[in-house]
């Protein structure tokens, strides 16, 4: 039988532990197993191990059948932990919290398990009371028998159901009638067999127990996030910013690094260049397509990191005069008629995480982006003109990152 702890008790029952702890002397100190997750470092949690008080707590103790022990086992939840005691009554308690990632999340976690280790009875309206453990069913009781007693039988009996009669001392036929009250006689229906006791699984000998029967470890989760962003190109080297927006999508399969791809498109920007007039300045429009690493911890207000790579479909534009005199742009394309073909680039990005709900977080960025060959030159707008697009490129957003299940 599970005993659970209700969520508005968790830091109330961490309070209790230090009352619990001076109400056993120092003599009855008792050592109790505790089993950290698998992959998880034992060193950040012996500096929170004196918190157990009299139930001291040992991460090199195996545990031991019919002994108490205390389990911190990971949830398909990355973001949190399951705390799974059995008292020194053999009652189970499990409770989930987040993963203690700081010194005083630890200490939290070593203070709840010491209370659940020696529970006060009634709970003190922090958590319900533990169910007893689990006992075998007794045996179905046996029928009660039913006396009879004996009297002098007709001579010819009344009809009725059979009756199984044991078996009475025979009286001779010299002797007198039965006296006033004969001695009572038992009669009763044969016994169903008694049902056999409950099998009791073996004991398993001293050492580290098993998990306990029925138990399956949750297998990990793929999560699938996406986000969705707004920016801004700062313009370097051009008029003015332009404004942009794109999205991204993958997977977290081992957070807080995410994998996925993203797009990105920007609006037309006009090229700086000496010695021509604002109408005849070039001007480019950007579309990247990019593979992207992201990390971002679980926390309250996280940091965010992010490296893009992929190609710039860069696509140049001049001005030309129209014959009504309205100057229009016209895509610049090679002599076969193409347009330009993709660059690759690189990018680095920077942020903070927030979050808004339970999959939902909040996420402003910088960012920097280098072409990695060079950028188209100038010349083919105006012949003579030195200078070409600017290599380099910053940027400032704001993203909503969408994570279902996390």
């Amino acid at each position: 039988m599970h005993s659970r702890l209700r969520p508005s008790a968790f830091l109330l029952a961490a309070a209790l532990t230090g009352g619990v702890g001076l109400a056993v002397p120092e003599a009855a100190a008792a050592k109790v197993p505790l089993i950290l997750p698998e992959g998880e470092p034992a060193g950040p949690w012996r500096a929170a191990l004196p918190l157990g008080g009299h139930m001291a707590l040992d991460l090199d103790l195996p545990r031991a059948a019919g002994a108490p022990w205390v389990e911190l086992e990971r949830t398909a939840d990355p973001a949190r932990w399951r705390l799974r005691v059995r008292d020194e009554a053999g009652v189970l308690h499990e409770v989930e919290m987040p993963v203690p990632v700081e010194a005083r999340a630890r200490e939290e976690v070593v203070a709840l398990a010491a209370s659940l280790l020696h529970p006060v009875g009634g709970g003190l309206g922090f958590w319900t009371t533990p169910s007893a453990p689990e006992a075998v069913p007794p045996p179905p009781p046996a029928p009660v028998p039913r006396v009879v007693s004996a009297v002098p039988m007709p001579a010819e009996p009344a009809p009725g159901p059979p009756v199984v009669e044991s078996p009475a001392p025979a009286v001779p036929p010299a002797e007198s009638p039965l006296p006033a009250e004969a001695p009572a006689v038992v009669v009763s229906e044969a016994p169903p067999a008694p049902a056999p006791p409950a099998a009791r699984p073996p004991m398993p000998a001293a050492g580290p127990a098993p998990s306990p029967p029925g138990e399956v470890t949750p297998a990990p989760r793929v999560v699938v996030w996406s986000r969705l962003a707004g920016s801004a190109d700062l313009g370097l080297g051009f008029d003015g910013p332009a404004v942009g927006g794109g999205v991204q999508a993958g997977l977290a399969l081992l957070p807080p690094l995410r994998l996925g791809i993203g797009f990105v498109a920007e609006g037309r920007q006009v090229f700086e260049v000496a010695g021509l007039p604002e109408e005849r300045r070039p001007a480019q429009r950007d579309t990247d397509i990019f593979g992207v690493l992201l990390w971002s911890p679980a926390w309250r207000v996280a940091p965010l990191l992010a490296a893009r790579g992929g190609w710039t479909v860069r696509r140049a534009y001049v001005r030309e005069r129209g014959a009504q005199g309205v100057w229009t742009w016209q895509e610049v394309v090679d002599d076969a008629g193409d347009a330009l073909a993709p660059l690759p680039f690189a990018g680095l990005e920077a942020g903070l995480s927030v979050p808004l709900g339970a999959s939902l977080n909040l996420e402003p960025f910088g960012q920097a982006q280098a072409l990695l060959v060079r950028s188209v030159d100038s010349a083919i707008f105006a012949p003579g003109v030195e200078g070409g697009f600017p290599r380099f490129s910053a940027h400032v957003g704001l993203a909503v990152r969408l994570e279902p299940g996390t």
